[in-house]
């Protein structure tokens, strides 16, 4: 079993393991704030990076001496793990509801906000960042990638697999695209998946959006299921860096 185009796997075991993976970092429903040593911690620390708003969480005696020059230290209240904390911008405006962070555990490299009932990650700069495709590239059924968007599973899915990957990408999942370059990210595409799949049992050919901006050939002879995402409106970057209240 396979994610069409970028994403090979061999066996469902751990195409589900690759898949599931992709989408906790998108959705990262407890990320690094259920990952706190003290789960009923009330108070977090973290020191960020004015330039990129990078921010590094610091605990016990660090968390009381001053940020490095160029950081500066931010807290704020962790309530069990129902945080009800807002991101926003540095010209004040709310990006969101903070669910959850993206990092290594110490650099805390993006933030996870809920807006407009879907998920999105957000770089420390303000940036809407397009690491929530699953580690695929969106494929299309169209030579110049215009139409409906779809996340293809090669190989037969039985019915209780279909229904687990309906399951995980439904609700506040969204897949999100965005051209980069030397000269930075270019203009943001998302989908929602509204619950429709296809069965594909003779080979198609389907195509991809480059990071480039461009369409290319994908499979030649896709065969599986094709999960069909909607287009949607892409949240708006921000003026950063961003802060937690």
């Amino acid at each position: 079993m396979s994610v069409s185009g970028r994403l090979k796997m061999k066996g469902p075991a751990v195409a589900a393991v690759a898949v599931i993976g992709a989408l906790v970092l998108g959705l990262a429903l407890a990320g690094s704030m259920a990952a706190a040593p003290d789960a009923q911690a009330a108070k977090l620390t973290a020191c960020v990076k004015k330039k990129t708003g990078a921010m590094r969480l610091v605990s016990g005696k660090k968390a009381k001496k001053k940020c490095p020059r160029g950081w500066r230290k931010v807290t704020w209240q962790k309530d069990k793990g129902q945080s009800g904390l807002q991101v926003v911008s540095a010209d004040g405006k709310v990006v969101g509801k903070l669910v959850g962070t993206a990092g290594d555990g110490v650099t805390l490299n993006a933030l996870n906000v809920l807006r407009n009932g879907g998920i999105y990650t957000y770089l420390g700069g303000g940036q809407l960042s397009p690491i929530t495709s699953m580690a695929a590239l969106p494929s299309f059924k169209t030579a110049d990638c215009s139409g409906q968007a779809y996340l293809g599973l090669s190989g037969s899915l039985p019915p209780a697999a279909l229904d687990f990957y309906k399951g995980i990408l439904g609700g506040t999942f969204r897949m999100v695209f965005r051209t980069f370059s030397p000269l930075g990210l270019g203009p943001a595409s998302a989908w929602k998946f509204q619950g429709v799949v296809e069965d594909v049992t003779v080979g198609i050919q389907l195509y991809q959006l480059q990071t480039d901006g461009t369409c290319a050939p994908g499979d030649p002879s896709f065969t599986g299921t094709l999960f069909q995402f909607d287009s949607e409106p892409a949240p708006p970057d921000f003026k950063g860096p961003l802060r937690i209240r």
